[in-house]
């Protein structure tokens, strides 16, 4: 049987994940120091977004085959 999880430990684990606003700020920062800005049109995000999302569904493509 696997231990079970207490509350505190669950706390812990989710402020891992939590991003703070000097992290926001800090990525923001960056992006703006190597002017990336200028690739981030709705028509390149979402083409970007495709390819991931293709190179993903051929994962499970080979699987089935």
């Amino acid at each position: 049987m696997a231990a079970k999880k207490t509350t505190g430990s669950l706390l812990r684990e989710k402020k891992e994940y939590k991003m703070t606003d000097q992290t926001i700020n800090r990525i923001r920062q960056f992006v703006k120091d190597r002017d990336w800005g200028q690739y981030h049109s709705p028509a390149n995000l979402a083409k970007s977004i495709s390819i991931e999302a293709n190179e993903l569904l051929e994962c499970f493509l080979l699987e089935i085959a």
